[in-house]
């Protein structure tokens, strides 16, 4: 079991999860102002604060695709682990990298791919032969049916459904409810049922 464990982001359905997969959190790092993410800001005494604290590893428990970036990378500067908390066993064909979370009632099927820093949410669904890649976020409900490519920095919004074969390319979100029955060019918001594309600028 590792030892010295933070989680980075207040988020109490995360700390329940902690004690149900038996991961005993040393404490929580509540990186949020005013109420709302604005992002990483980086103050002289963080560096001070991780060795003081003496933090080894810390659980990733944010939702927006590029504070997890931002995190990830200053962490591992000071060679912080960042860990997974799965609530189920995964199948054994499927892979993942570092900072997986999967909350309660997800499911993913055979033969996934899954990159680092991925979150997972309540209720979600992926199926076989699914790519998530970095830093992605998969809201509650939402389901990513079989053979669908999402890249790195794409946020998948609560109980959308993203058809077989689609590819999501990076820096796009998919909107709540949304229904996405083609691909998504890099850097798209597709909201709506079938869903529709506009840019994020």
């Amino acid at each position: 079991m590792n030892r010295n464990i933070f989680l980075i982001g207040l988020d109490e359905e995360l700390v329940s999860l902690a004690k149900f997969c038996k991961v005993k959190l040393t404490g929580i790092i509540d990186n949020k102002k005013t109420g709302e993410w604005d992002g990483l800001k980086i103050y002289p005494e963080e560096e001070y604060v991780i060795k003081k604290l003496q933090i080894k590893n810390i659980v990733l428990g944010i939702d927006d695709p590029l504070t997890k970036i931002k995190l990830y990378n200053w962490y591992k500067k000071f060679n912080v682990k960042i860990i997974s908390i799965i609530r189920d066993k995964l199948d054994v064909t499927c892979k993942y990298n570092d900072g997986l979370i999967t909350q309660e009632k997800s499911f993913i099927s055979m033969n996934c791919n899954i990159r680092r820093c991925v979150k997972i949410n309540v209720g979600a669904t992926i199926m076989h032969d699914a790519e998530i890649g970095d830093y992605v976020t998969i809201a509650p409900r939402a389901v990513v049916l079989g053979r669908v490519k999402i890249e790195e920095n794409v946020f998948i919004g609560a109980n959308s459904t993203i058809l077989p074969g689609v590819v999501v390319e990076k820096n796009s979100i998919i909107g709540a409810g949304a229904v996405v029955t083609k691909n998504v060019p890099e850097g798209t918001i597709a909201k709506g049922v079938p869903a529709v594309f506009s840019s994020r600028a």
